[in-house]
């Protein structure tokens, strides 16, 4: 049983709990489980306005429908807005949960072999507000002239993230020889991720952010062999297949809709 306590200026005090169990039901088996809190205060640069590009005048097109004031610069269905950057004071801190339950097993001096489970749920992430496509959603990111007309649109850090991530790792280690003079140790460790959920926006829905172009697997193999003064080492490295997508022709990822199909990309190591 443990606690963490982290003092942040401007954020107080906060606690984070975890809590661990062993059992051993055989010489060879040991079981292990751990669940515990996190905690992350907002670094200094998270504190300030988000980067905004120098010497461009970052305008931007809105949706006129369902906006809380007239625009001042109508464009048929759209509203033609500045892009600005400020400070959010009410910015919080980030906090997780994780658990994780798993077994190693030596069943002699030479071997052993660890399977892990693991999930963490992230809330309150910090992320760069975007109300270009859904102003509804940030009515304080809207900036007003005198008369009452929208003008202009914030952009600003806010606690509107939040990932979900639930994974496999396994590693296994076999010495196949062990003398004074002479040793050769093989190392295979394996990561499965199943669930990468994230929420980019306050109200938006959870994306599956391991379809596009992230592999589930990722491997790594090694050999290490000491004899004498010298040592050799083979290291192999292996990730999966992934999805990918395809624009459609003559057209780039800044026109709206591109995609016209996915693809399998393969494997490499």
């Amino acid at each position: 049983l443990a606690w963490r306590m982290d003092r942040s200026s401007g954020y107080g005090n906060e606690t984070s709990p975890m809590l661990g169990l062993r059992w051993q039901p055989l010489r060879s088996l040991v079981v292990r489980a751990s669940v515990g809190d996190g905690y992350r205060a907002p670094t200094l640069s998270e504190l300030r306005k988000p980067a905004l590009s120098a010497g461009t005048q970052h305008l931007r097109y809105i949706p006129a429908d369902g906006l809380p004031h007239p625009c001042r610069v109508p464009v048929y269905t759209v509203c033609l807005v500045q892009l600005h950057a400020r400070v959010n004071e009410r910015l919080k801190a980030e906090t997780s949960r994780s658990r994780s339950i798993g077994l190693r097993w030596t069943p002699s001096e030479r071997t052993s072999i660890t399977i892990d489970r693991y999930g963490i749920r992230r809330k309150n992430g910090i992320l760069a507000v975007n109300a270009q496509y859904r102003p509804d959603l940030y009515p304080d990111a809207l900036v007003t002239d005198e008369q009452g007309y929208i003008v202009g649109m914030n952009t600003y850090f806010d606690n509107i993230g939040r990932t979900d991530a639930r994974g496999w790792q396994v590693d296994a280690e076999q010495t196949l020889r062990s003398g004074a003079d002479d040793r050769l140790v093989l190392r295979l460790s394996g990561h499965y991720q199943d669930r990468l959920l994230r929420k980019l926006s306050r109200e938006g829905r959870e994306t599956d952010f391991i379809a596009p172009g992230v592999a589930k697997i990722a491997m790594a193999a090694s050999a290490h062999w000491e004899r004498g003064d010298w040592t050799t080492t083979l290291n192999i490295r292996h990730t999966g297949p992934s999805t990918v997508f395809l624009t459609r022709p003559a057209q780039t990822f800044t026109v709206s809709n591109p995609i016209e199909a996915r693809r399998r990309a393969p494997g490499r190591g």
